[in-house]
């Protein structure tokens, strides 16, 4: 049997469309070490639906072997949210109007009722679940620059829970870097609020979408999936992907439809996420001129007026978050303020449910990687030998992946468990999206090179199996993601056969060998979707020259994975005005190596509106591959 071949960019493709890397090493960057290797290896059971490290996805609300390809954070694992999350939001009734409340360690919260549907008043409404970190300065400050509000991709993907973990570092990125105490009142500076709601059916915005009647039908699907293999691990491998997604379409459908009012499904499109951002900013608006009458006695300056109808909102967001944020300028121009978008998602692409074009830089990724652990060397790049190059260097990964497909490597602990192609190929992917763990990644692929047991199997082992009490938040619901990307795409016409199913593998995988098995799934998944949406915005996409949209900054990485540049270079020239700030480094989004030169320049953004100039790319300055014994310790 052939091996299926990790690819370099010199394959098939459109590489005229994704330029080659210009990175520069003049210094060391500063890399994070993850605490140990158990964080690293956690990634491997993305695929099996318990754990992802980069693509935030909750085991008990997984349902196929791949997560959302779209999110570039997660949530870190020690956020208050774990055990006094439900209990706090079930204190909070849900209003019309934004009632802030204290919870967690200095954010606010509220429960915002929004209509299920803005058309038809009988269906009800449902609580958006907002938090927010408040800005440095009271609203009455003239320094105050409102809220941003922000989405880390998915969809299906808790931006509460995001925030919690990474809102002050949002704030550091948009805020005047000088503490409120530095500046005087009547400055330039300008300091936010950054808000965050779990879209519909996610985490703590009710109903949550759900799939399944119990958490064990839930689990024993997982194992199922896991137990499958990705696309690719086997000759029969892409027809048990068609045949599985294809049962779970149609039986999550028919159980959604038997939910009653519990079936969030037919309203959560990202058109409604959308018109919920309307709703927000428009209680916000409210809520602002309450509080500074409240603050100044009765008085209300003219700039914190309620401006009925015309309330702009700035937005960050991330990913399948830069959909969403393209839909809501395309959708409210009047209502659009500043937009950084990161991570750009081809509309076209997105709205068809292909993911052709998310695949085409993943093996310029894979490039990069090995040209770097080539040029780091075997003291700090694990797989590089004394004088490899980049080519020994994917050989020697591709003799790995070789010997896993033939041989899985057992466990050595007390648990019994073994790592397959699939479990090995699905790090490898995992690892694409965030270069600072490209290290830990070269170091575990050395240690089983050769090997037919290894102990790092068993740190793993216990993931597998459902401990009482144990279960982890939700990160990601991947119901809510099904409803959401399915209902977003048109509907496939006709049957989606296995011969069409085969055929698009065929396709991504000439297209983009490494990341075809992360899209083919879903791409499955809404072939075989039988609901359809109250109301989906499928374009068009963009803004003209008189239209009321400012300038959007948009921002893509030379050497993305899931959202190549070419995906931002085409969406960018959509909106008049927009600027794309181009990073010339690997990972999903901007967040996956952070860079000062691309701060700065999203900082000016949001503080003056200053874009950066016409074609200005940022570069990625040292190694991925950082010597800690080194004089200045990696930085």
């Amino acid at each position: 049997m052939v091996t299926p071949t990790i690819h370099s960019s010199s394959g098939p493709a459109v590489e005229a469309a994704s330029p080659a890397l210009l990175i520069s090493r003049n210094r060391k960057i500063k890399c994070t070490v993850l605490p140990n290797i158990v964080v690293a290896l956690a990634a491997i059971i993305v695929y099996q639906g318990i754990c992802s490290l980069f693509r935030p996805t909750l085991s008990y609300l997984s349902n196929r072997p791949a997560a959302s390809p779209f999110v570039s954070l997660e949530p870190r694992s020690d956020v208050e949210n774990r055990d006094l999350g439900e209990a706090i939001w079930n204190q909070i009734t849900p209003s019309d109007q934004l009632q802030w409340h204290d919870c967690y360690s200095g954010f606010k919260c509220a429960r915002l009722e929004v209509p299920l549907d803005y058309w038809n008043g009988t269906e009800g409404t449902t609580p958006l679940a907002i938090s927010m970190l408040p800005a440095k300065v009271p609203i009455t400050d003239p320094r105050y620059g409102g809220p941003i509000l922000f989405n880390p991709g998915g969809p299906g993907v808790s931006a509460i829970m995001v925030l919690l973990s990474e809102g002050r570092t949002f704030l550091s990125q948009f805020d005047t870097p000088e503490d409120p105490s530095s500046t005087k009142s009547d400055d330039d500076a300008r300091y936010y609020d950054v808000v965050a709601f779990d879209p519909r059916g996610i985490n703590h915005t009710l109903p949550v979408a759900n799939c399944f009647e119990t958490d064990l039908q839930r689990a024993e699907w997982n194992l199922r999936t896991a137990a499958a293999g990705i696309p690719g691990s086997s000759n029969v491998s892409v027809a048990e992907s068609w045949g599985r997604q294809r049962a779970y379409s149609l039986a999550c459908y028919n159980f959604t439809q038997s939910s009653g009012a519990n079936n969030i499904m037919p309203f959560i499109t990202t058109a409604s996420t959308a018109r919920d951002m309307v709703t927000f900013i428009d209680r916000f608006g409210e809520w602002r001129k309450a509080e500074a009458q409240r603050m100044l006695m009765g008085r209300t300056p003219s700039h914190l007026r309620y401006q009925e109808g015309i309330e702009r909102i700035n937005y960050y967001g991330l990913s399948y978050g830069s959909f969403l944020g393209m839909t809501f300028a395309s959708m409210f121009p009047e209502r659009t303020g500043r937009f950084v978008l990161d991570g750009i998602v081809d509309t076209d692409d997105y709205i068809h449910a292909l993911w052709t074009v998310s695949v085409l830089d993943s093996s310029k990724t894979m490039d990069v990687f090995y040209s770097m652990c080539a040029e780091a060397g075997p003291k700090t790049c694990a797989l590089a030998r004394n004088g490899s190059s980049a080519e020994d260097v994917r050989v020697r990964l591709q003799n790995i992946l070789d010997r896993a497909y033939e041989h899985p490597i057992a466990s050595t602990g007390q648990i019994p468990d073994y790592w397959t192609w699939s479990d090995v190929r699905t790090l490898l992917i995992t690892s694409l999206y965030q270069p600072l763990m490209w290290q830990q990644f070269a170091s575990t692929m050395a240690a089983l090179d050769g090997a037919s047991s290894s102990p790092l199997v068993a740190t793993t082992a216990d993931t597998y199996y459902l401990v009482p009490g144990k279960l982890p938040p939700v990160f990601q619901n991947i119901d809510a993601e099904t409803g959401t990307s399915c209902g977003d795409a048109f509907p496939f016409d006709g049957d989606f056969t296995l011969q069409d199913a085969q055929a698009h593998w065929e396709h991504l995988y000439e297209l983009g060998p490494i990341m075809a098995a992360d899209f083919v799934a879903l791409n499955y998944t809404c072939a075989a979707w039988p609901g359809r949406p109250k109301y989906a915005y499928r374009g068009p996409f963009g803004s003209s020259a008189n239209s009321s949209v400012p300038p959007m900054l948009f921002i893509g990485n030379t050497a993305d994975p899931i959202t190549p540049i070419y995906a931002a270079r085409k969406m960018v020239a959509r909106f008049s005005g927009a600027r794309l700030l181009t990073n010339d480094m690997p990972g999903h989004s901007s967040e996956a190596v952070p860079n000062a030169c691309t701060m700065a320049h999203g900082r000016a953004y949001m503080q003056t509106g200053t874009l950066p100039p016409e074609g200005f790319v940022c570069l990625m300055n040292g190694t991925l591959f950082p010597d800690p014994e080194s004089d200045d310790g990696g930085d």
